[in-house]
């Protein structure tokens, strides 16, 4: 059946993060189809077509209050761990602390965060190297990101567009990402 122009996935019953609950269930993009007016038609053209790209049934919904950017949703934490913990709180809801890919990512996260608080991302100084690494094992890129020179027990944190070396104990607020890689995502309506 084809779908008619202006016309998008209408999402299954929405689920939303409500603190300990796991907000990434696997929703593809429904059969039915209604239409939209005005500018909303060309993001759900844009949907629509992204939904098509993918076979159909490769849309995956950014869970309620998380933020769609490229094929990445991001969230921010409203309350406030330790480095380790935030990570295993990432790791419990199968995203991780955020690893910043380029300075367009960082003016992103600056805008997400209204420069509100300092946030956990997922940087912290390696002990046997005692240099700035990732989550994802990568080195951290200083001719990218300017970091403070590496301190035992540091860990990386953002504010605004600076990135902060703070001890790994504090309590800060942090930063989940999720990405699958190859399906495109789509924001779930308010």
């Amino acid at each position: 059946m084809q779908r008619p122009p202006g016309a998008f996935p209408i999402p299954a019953e929405p689920t939303s993060h409500k603190g300990d609950s796991n907000p990434f269930e696997s929703r593809s993009c429904p059969s039915h189809m209604t239409g939209v007016a005005g500018n909303e038609a060309q993001r759900a053209q844009s949907i629509n077509d992204a939904c098509l790209s993918a076979g159909g049934s490769g849309c995956k919904l950014c869970p309620t209050d998380w933020q769609l950017r490229g094929d990445k949703c991001y969230w921010v934490s409203r309350g406030r761990k330790t480095w380790s913990e935030s990570r295993a709180d990432c790791s419990a809801r199968d995203s991780q602390l955020l690893v910043i890919q380029d300075p367009e990512e960082l003016e992103f996260i600056k805008d997400l965060t209204k420069h509100s608080h300092l946030f956990w991302i997922g940087l912290s100084i390696s002990s046997s190297e005692k240099a700035w690494i990732w989550v994802d094992g990568s080195r951290l890129d200083q001719s990218l990101f300017q970091a403070p020179g590496p301190a035992e027990n540091s860990c990386g944190a953002v504010w605004g567009k600076w990135i902060h070396s703070d001890a790994c104990s504090s309590g800060l607020h942090w930063i989940w990402l999720f990405t699958n890689g190859k399906e495109p995502f789509i924001t779930k309506p308010s």
